[in-house]
């Protein structure tokens, strides 16, 4: 499985991995969100299908998907992106739904 270039973002106490939706990595996040290519009547992509807990979203050229701490996977707009999301502060390698265990003395 392909991995695109993930970014992180943090809301809250939370840190996500995600992605723009582009032309160019569109099979890189079609593989890593687990969707489907949106396919107009003409026949053209214009984007994927996002499986979301409460339903599918299509997520349009441009748009984010992203993925939550619980493992589901969400898309959003560009502009509602970067409203609800701020770019992480550090480069984060583990995205985990709860804090890490703290082992004691």
């Amino acid at each position: 499985m392909r991995t695109p270039d993930l970014q992180y973002f943090k809301r809250g106490w939370f840190t996500v991995p995600a992605v723009q939706l582009t032309r160019d990595n569109i099979n890189a996040v079609f593989e890593w969100a687990d969707s489907k290519p949106f396919i107009e009547p003409d026949k053209s992509c214009s984007g994927l299908t996002v499986f979301e807990p409460t339903g599918r979203n299509k997520a349009n050229f441009g748009d984010w998907i992203y993925r939550t701490p619980s493992g589901d996977f969400r898309a959003r707009e560009d502009a509602e992106f970067r409203n609800l999301f701020q770019p992480a502060d550090q480069d984060v390698m583990d995205v985990r739904p709860y804090p890490p265990e703290v082992s004691g003395a």
